[in-house]
């Protein structure tokens, strides 16, 4: 059975630390609801709110010296961690050919898998409908960068490839299925040991799970996580609708951690009166709330009617919640895992660079700017724009070679052998007397493809 995944529940310590007094505003507040006298109509307007000290169990290195954002990057995803992930991937592409499948394929390396890593970063940042695209030539939407960094085809080739662990071992194991000693986990046990290093605790989810609280799985996967002995208090807990509800919030408050996610009205403890609430002809921006002493639900109209609980913001406060979407998709749900180990690393890694910037007393850089430059060094490439110094001319493939050493690639026009490419594009395509396909392919209506 595969394990089903559950998104990543953040935290982030909280910048203020008000006074002991401050943080049971909410107690005295003339809004606030009391358990006797629960509010049954949604309001349009609202007050301060309250915020948790940050209390820490233990300080953060300083370094003299501030690293590059890839030199953070390899302190979680290390050479260890990389040089396994390319010995199991070879092994994977090795199995693969053995088994029939037609694969061109050479000994993935150190440095090779850093730039795909670069590259799937870089396809993070720059949005396109489709992988291919970015190895577009002939269109006004053309990329200039990953075919610099690496082919479409070895891309895809890594991609069809990337395997976390031993393939002979996954094999025992899968001979295990139905027994004790079956581990639903193998495939990505040994890079959770090394991938993970600075990330307090996660879980993914396998099946019942050994803290039964009675409360629902939702508030026992946080309640595993939240851990006041090691982590301390004061901090902030964001989620999503699976994980939101009033009575997970409270618990929360009362461990002294503030908490906001995105609600479904179906959840128990969640107000149902329809006094002067949404509806489906609310206009844009339109926002109502409603609070329960801690808790303030907040909804707004937008293309869609969104809803927010939450213990430590306000309704017109000016603060905004940014929904992530994540459009990275994988037929191998172990590689899914790896790609969020990755976000992991690269986040811790930013985390870890803000802190390094306050100790040297420096501005730190905008997460925009760490990931532009981390997907830059990563792929080894300038971060700047250098103008491209190749013309739309026909070259050799190989320059100076002859005779049976000519190299020759199928046409892009017309699928012919042909000894030329295009200088700038880098597509093979002919140039004869009674065929120019580096003409036509250059032109705004390419001729289609002929028959071969």
């Amino acid at each position: 059975m595969k394990p089903q995944k559950r998104r990543a529940i953040k935290r982030e310590a909280s910048d203020s630390a008000p006074d002991e007094d401050e943080v049971s505003v909410l107690s005295s507040d003339p809004d606030s609801a009391t358990a006797e006298t629960k509010p049954t109509s949604w309001k349009g307007s609202i007050r301060a709110t309250t915020s948790f000290p940050a209390q820490k169990k233990a300080g953060s290195p300083v370094y003299v010296d501030g690293p590059s954002p890839a030199e953070l990057f390899k302190m979680y995803f290390d050479r260890a961690a990389v040089k396994r992930l390319c010995a199991n991937t070879n092994k994977n592409a090795a199995k693969n050919i053995a088994a029939g499948r037609k694969l061109k394929w050479t000994e993935l390396t150190e440095a090779e898998l850093y730039r795909y890593i670069g590259l799937t970063l870089y396809m993070g940042l720059l949005k396109l409908p489709k992988v291919r695209d970015f190895w577009r030539a002939s269109s006004i939407f053309h990329v200039r960068y990953p075919a610099e960094v690496m082919s479409r085809d070895r891309v895809l080739a890594i991609s069809w490839n990337l395997h976390l662990s031993n393939p002979a071992e996954d094999a025992l194991n899968d001979s295990r299925k139905g027994t004790d000693d079956y581990d639903c986990l193998h495939r990505i046990r040994a890079p959770v040991r090394q991938l993970t290093r600075y990330t307090v605790d996660f879980n993914i989810y396998t099946g019942r799970s050994a803290l039964l609280t009675g409360k629902g799985l939702s508030f026992d996967a946080v309640v595993s996580l939240v851990n006041k002995s090691y982590l301390g208090s004061g901090y902030h807990i964001y989620c999503d609708s699976f994980y939101t509800s009033p009575v997970l919030f409270l618990h929360l408050y009362d461990l002294r951690f503030g908490a906001c996610g995105m609600f479904q009205d179906t959840r128990v403890g969640i107000p149902k009166g329809s006094a002067n609430a949404l509806t489906k002809k609310s206009p844009q921006g339109t926002v109502r709330w409603i609070r329960e002493g801690a808790l303030i639900f907040i909804k707004w109209m937008d293309m869609r009617q969104l809803s927010v609980c939450s213990t430590i913001h306000t309704a017109f406060s000016g603060d905004t919640m940014k929904k992530k979407k994540r459009a990275r998709k994988s037929r191998k749900w172990c590689v899914t895992v790896l790609h969020h180990f990755i976000d992991i690393a690269v986040t811790n890694s930013y985390l870890l660079s803000k802190e390094l910037s306050s100790g040297l007393k420096q501005q730190p850089m905008t997460h925009q700017a760490f990931q532009e430059q981390l997907t830059a060094e990563l792929c080894g490439v300038p971060l700047q724009m250098v103008p491209e110094s190749y013309q739309h001319v026909p070259v050799a493939i190989v320059e100076g070679a002859s005779g049976q050493k000519k190299a020759t690639q199928g046409c892009r026009m017309c699928t012919k052998s042909t000894p030329f490419m295009c200088e700038a594009c880098k597509v093979p395509v002919c140039v004869i007397v009674d065929r120019n396909c580096h003409k036509a392919f250059h032109s705004p209506t390419p001729a289609p493809k002929s028959e071969a």
